[in-house]
Formats: C-alpha cells, sequence, structure tokens
C-alpha cells in the first residue's frame, strides 16, 4: 500500500448519510443559520491503520515523499490518479481543520469511521473491485510506483552497511509500525480539535523537520 511519508495530517470526512439525514432535519423543523458543515478531524495515519484493519491488509506499507510523489505526477486529496485525503501543498494547510462546533449544536451527529469504513467496502465490493474508478491510484499505477521506489531506495543505499542493518532501515521507512499506537494518535488528534493555535503550530513544526 502506498501512503505519504508523513501521514500525519488532520482530515474531516464526514459520511454523506449524516449529512443528507441533518439536512433533512434541518428542513422539517426550521433550522437555519451559517453553519460550517465537517467531519471529526482525524489524522490520516489513523484513517490508514483503520482502513488495513476494515479491509483485511497485512502488505507492506510504503511511505514516500511529498516532493517524489509530486514528481511521479500523483495527484493531491482527489480524483483521478490521486492518493486520497493526502494534502501535500501549504497554502491548503487549514483546509481539514476548520471547526464544526455550530453545526453540532444544530444537530450534525457522525456515525463511528468504522461504520463508514466497513459500509463503503461492501459497496466497493458490489459495485467491482477491479472497476476503473474516478478518483484515487489503479492497482497497476499503484504497484508501479512502488516498484519505482524501491528501485530508487535500492540505488540510494550507503556503501558499508551491513545487509542486516540495510533490511532494517527499508523496514522502517516502508511499514508503519514504527508509528505511535493509535490510541495515542487519537488521543492527540482530539486535544487538537479543541486548541486551533496548537494545531497550526503542531502542523508548522512537522513541515520544518
Amino acid at each position: 500500500m502506498l501512503v505519504p511519508g508523513r501521514p500525519d495530517g488532520v482530515t474531516q470526512v464526514m459520511d454523506v448519510r449524516d449529512l443528507a439525514s441533518w439536512l433533512i432535519d434541518c428542513a422539517e423543523n426550521h433550522i437555519v443559520g451559517i453553519y460550517d458543515a465537517v467531519g471529526p478531524m482525524i489524522a490520516l495515519a489513523d484513517w490508514i491503520d483503520l482502513s488495513r484493519r476494515i479491509g483485511g491488509h497485512t502488505g507492506a506499507v510504503v511511505r514516500a515523499g511529498d516532493d517524489w510523489l509530486l514528481a511521479e505526477g500523483v495527484d493531491e486529496f482527489m480524483g483521478p490518479g490521486s492518493l486520497p485525503l493526502w494534502l501535500a501543498d501549504p497554502d491548503w494547510l487549514g483546509f481539514c481543520a476548520r471547526g464544526g462546533e455550530a453545526a453540532a449544536k444544530a444537530g450534525l451527529a457522525h456515525r463511528p469511521v468504522s461504520e463508514t469504513l466497513t459500509d463503503t467496502l461492501e459497496w466497493e465490493r458490489e459495485q467491482g473491485l477491479d472497476r476503473v474508478r474516478k478518483s484515487g491510484l489503479p492497482a497497476e499505477r499503484e504497484a508501479e510506483l512502488i516498484g519505482r521506489l524501491k528501485a530508487a531506495r535500492a540505488r540510494r543505499k550507503p556503501v558499508g552497511l551491513s545487509q542486516s542493518r540495510q533490511e532494517g532501515s527499508m523496514a522502517a521507512t516502508m511499514h508503519s509500525d514504527h508509528l505511535p499506537p493509535l490510541g495515542e494518535r487519537m488521543e492527540v488528534t482530539r486535544a487538537l480539535e479543541h486548541k486551533p493555535w496548537a494545531r497550526r503550530a503542531a502542523s508548522a513544526d512537522a513541515r520544518r523537520s
């Protein structure tokens, strides 16, 4: 599975069923106002972890840097040839870090992310996993990119390292097991939801590192 090299960005995904239900409730109950209808803030790394668990993915997670992905023509966020939810452009830093408190007070509620993923996977299987899609990377293109990235990394291996150290370095790069536990990342994400200044500082630090 090909993923961004630093999957620590914040996402805001909303199940369209929750949005539709809320809009109907607003119409029926004459609720009016200006609302930012957005999903809960969840780290991209947590989406990746949950998607792998629900989909039963046990293969390698190959992490590619933003510059490399862009140079290879991979698009951000959505559309053909994209990595879903990935944003590298700093001008979009706050796109998925907006407050939805007003909408929540007006009744907008979100079902568990695991339910959205489970139902989406079931729908995808019904539609056919091999069909042509209008968003995301086709399996052949993803495999091609992973092969190119592995070959590029193999050419850059330092001379003199033992084979075991080389393999350990590659495993640390290609697998997400070294990330903090899912629960710990979810706690950090929830804390950042209530501290906009901390979100901005954390994002700035991540980009400087």
